[in-house]
């Protein structure tokens, strides 16, 4: 026969304990942790917002990029295999490291198609617009294998 006392889940865990440990429940239920043999929690932490410390992170990750500066190219093509006399598709944009924008991207960017050896096969000048670009490279149908 179980008694239902009213109490924090804490204490019925430990009623369930003692239930299970076939030791004697207690006759009254309390939540003091000192009467149970439990030692208080410590004092909670100081947070990073409390002391600044996520401020002075801000301020140094801007400054490290204001000081800095870089961009990242990315290059997306329609298909990762073609054939001589196919038709190539590009997609390119230029972004600034820190916020992803395409501001301060320069106004055009070059495109070139090369052979296996390295050589020059096709060379476009597209205009950008907001960092991002799109255009095409035809593969002359005599162009080597591998272009």
């Amino acid at each position: 026969m179980s008694r239902l006392l009213p109490c924090s889940p804490l204490a019925a865990l430990l009623l369930s304990a003692c239930a299970v440990s076939a030791q004697p429940p207690p006759e009254t239920c309390t939540d003091a942790p000192e009467l149970l043999g439990f030692e208080e929690a410590p004092a909670p932490h100081v947070r990073y917002g409390e002391i600044g410390l996520a401020a002075d992170v801000a301020n140094g990750v801007q400054t490290w990029f204001a000081e800095h500066p870089g961009r990242r190219l990315y290059v997306q093509l329609d298909r990762p295999l073609l054939r001589p006399g196919e038709t190539l598709w590009v997609r390119s944009w230029d972004l600034g490291v820190l916020g992803l924008s395409g501001a301060g991207a320069a106004a055009g960017i070059r495109y070139e198609l090369l052979d296996p050896r390295g050589a020059v096969v096709q060379r476009k000048d597209v205009k950008q617009a907001e960092g991002g670009a799109f255009n095409d490279l035809d593969i002359p149908a005599e162009a080597a294998g591998g272009a």
